[in-house]
């Protein structure tokens, strides 16, 4: 990403470049942590009783939707966070 981004800027380095090449994994990075996250703070508050349960009883009732829930919030604290690293 970090080659994309600085050929579209005439190959000189900015410290932006990386900044968005970050971000851009992050974004990536969110596709499964989120999932994850949803599946496994729904069984800590024993909403399900195993972990195949948790996975159909989600999709059943919100589809691929529910596997997703707070992406959006999750991908905007994650992103400055990425930029200052």
């Amino acid at each position: 990403m970090k080659k994309v981004i600085k050929s579209c800027a005439g190959d000189k380095e900015h410290w932006t470049h990386h900044s968005a090449a970050s971000a851009c994994g992050e974004v990536a990075a969110c596709l499964v942590r989120v999932p994850t996250a949803v599946v496994t703070q729904n069984m800590q508050v024993g909403n399900y009783n195993s972990f195949g349960e948790a996975i159909s009883t989600t999709y059943k009732v919100s589809g691929l939707r529910g596997f997703y829930a707070g992406y959006g919030t999750t991908v905007f604290r994650e992103i400055p966070f990425a930029f200052i690293q």
